[in-house]
């Protein structure tokens, strides 16, 4: 069985609905992608505004302003 499978019947198990199930699953994916874009500092907020922007990777210059995907997920 697929761990995404394995994840879903975890959660059911544990007494949560199944549309629950993978709406958890889509937010706990979607954050972890997001936190590993803070983490390799491909992904920067700005202290002053909280604003999420896109940074290079090689040259550590702002690219463009990223979508706030984490805030959504958080709700």
């Amino acid at each position: 069985m697929p761990i995404k499978y394995q994840a879903i019947d975890s959660l059911m198990e544990a007494g949560i609905t199944k549309e629950d199930a993978y709406a958890l699953r889509r937010i706990s994916m979607t954050l972890h992608g997001w936190f590993e874009h803070e983490c390799n500092g491909t992904i920067q907020r700005e202290e002053e505004s909280g604003l999420p922007y896109w940074y290079s990777s090689a040259t550590y210059k702002r690219l463009c302003r990223a979508i706030d995907r984490e805030s959504g997920a958080m709700k």
